[in-house]
């Protein structure tokens, strides 16, 4: 009988060995995507519902704590408007010389004194020699009662006179600026903070003219009023009757020089306003925005508003943070299988250690929903308490290398999930 010990079939021990080692790279594939997705939709924290501030009321208590899901910016409005207006205060107004006045008046003096004179009757012959400044001489000689058509034939008569009183006028329209209305002249008058009053004038010939406050502008009423105390005085009688006359003249021949453009000043403050930026305020992530029962304020309600209007898409802060997870459990998998391959190869302890990784991660999720409705406000620091517990754990059921290791790796997960911003 021969008896012959059977050896192991050495294909079959190679087979088996295989199978093993298949089998340990699933299970650790599915531990790896496991944990991995668990910790990622972890991360994915509840953010506030802003659809209605219906029952948010500045000035009122807030009926709820809201925090910042993620960073972002929203407009003071309050701020930018004081910048803006400081701004549009410091634009020189602009202002235009308006044609013909100057003009006008010399040929409608011309007129009236040949009417005074009575070499015309204010009838001509011929339409042709009928023009705008003929006609208001006509109306003014027209108006004026027989005592005052008398005084002013008498100063008519008299060369001296007329040509004086002509060059009181004509100095008054060529050497003064002279505005429609006192509001247009208060725009150029230097105020406590200002020294001076910065203006521009447009020139008939388009050109522009900087000037300063300190410029001889004159409102109208101010021009007539001293046009006319200097005619009576030097050129008429001293009674009623001439000053009469002599107001009335200064009434009918000084006119404005100057107007403020309107549409150039607008256009200019407008272009000062936007070069000014808008002044933002930045909310940073896990920032609490207004806390349940305290006041809200103009720009705490202002942040609401800006996040309420956000429709921020999660899809790519979702994928940087899963991308971010698989490195830290990949180097987490090196680690074990380089330095504990004992605790590597024994695939319920694995498991059993990066379940506690992801359970730690949950917490600080469920800490975060409870925070988001009102029950508590949640400081960074009181998300990684977990941590301190999962490391003496892994000190006493392992050893002191793993358990700091593995502090380190719950800490980068919560820090990830919790505190790290993915914009």
């Amino acid at each position: 009988m021969n008896n012959k010990i059977a050896s192991p079939d050495p294909e079959l021990a190679k087979s088996g060995g295989r199978s093993a080692s298949l089998h340990g790279t699933l299970g650790h594939a599915l531990v790896f995507f496991t944990a991995w997705i668990l910790i990622t939709l972890a991360g994915i924290t509840p953010r506030p519902h802003l659809d209605s501030l219906d029952d948010v009321q500045v000035g009122e208590p807030s009926p709820r704590t809201v925090t910042a899901p993620f960073t972002f910016k929203f407009v003071d409005q309050k701020e930018t408007e004081r910048l803006r207006s400081d701004a549009e205060k410091t634009v020189p107004r602009t202002f235009e010389r308006v044609g013909g006045v100057v003009e006008g008046a010399m040929e409608k003096w011309d007129a009236l004194v040949e009417i005074a004179q009575g070499r015309s009757n204010g009838l001509w012959a011929n339409e042709n020699e009928v023009t705008e400044a003929s006609q208001s001489a006509k109306q003014f000689w027209v108006g004026l009662n027989k005592e005052q058509q008398n005084l002013l034939s008498d100063m008519a008569k008299d060369p001296v006179k007329t040509e004086a009183v002509e060059n009181r006028m004509l100095h008054t329209l060529v050497d003064e600026d002279i505005l429609l209305s006192q509001d247009e002249l208060r725009l150029l008058q230097p105020t406590a903070s200002t020294q001076a009053v910065p203006w521009k004038l447009k020139k008939l010939d388009g050109t522009m003219e900087y000037n300063q406050s300190g410029a001889a502008v004159l409102s109208v009423t101010t021009a007539q009023r001293l046009v006319s105390r200097d005619v009576a005085d030097l050129h008429f009688q001293n009674t009623p009757v001439a000053e009469k006359l002599a107001d009335d003249l200064a009434h009918a021949f000084i006119r404005p020089t100057l107007r403020l453009d309107q549409y150039k000043s607008q256009l200019d403050r407008q272009a000062a306003k936007a070069e000014i930026p808008s002044v933002s305020i930045t909310v940073k992530q896990n920032q609490n925005i207004v806390r349940k029962g305290e006041e809200v304020l103009q720009d705490e309600y202002a942040a609401l508003v800006e996040l309420s209007t956000k429709k921020q898409s999660r899809a790519g802060e979702i994928t940087a943070r899963a991308m971010l997870l698989a490195v830290v459990l990949g180097l987490f998998f090196a680690f074990l299988r380089r330095f504990e391959p004992d605790l590597y190869q024994d695939l319920p302890r694995t498991t059993a250690l990066f379940g506690m990784a992801a359970l730690i991660v949950w917490v600080g999720f469920l800490v975060s929903w409870a925070s988001d409705l009102n029950e508590g406000v949640v400081t960074p620091v009181e998300y990684l308490v977990p941590v301190a517990a999962i490391g003496i754990l892994v000190t006493f059921l392992e050893n002191s290398r793993l358990g700091i290791f593995s502090v380190i790796l719950a800490t980068l997960l919560v820090g990830i999930q919790f505190q790290w911003e993915f914009s």
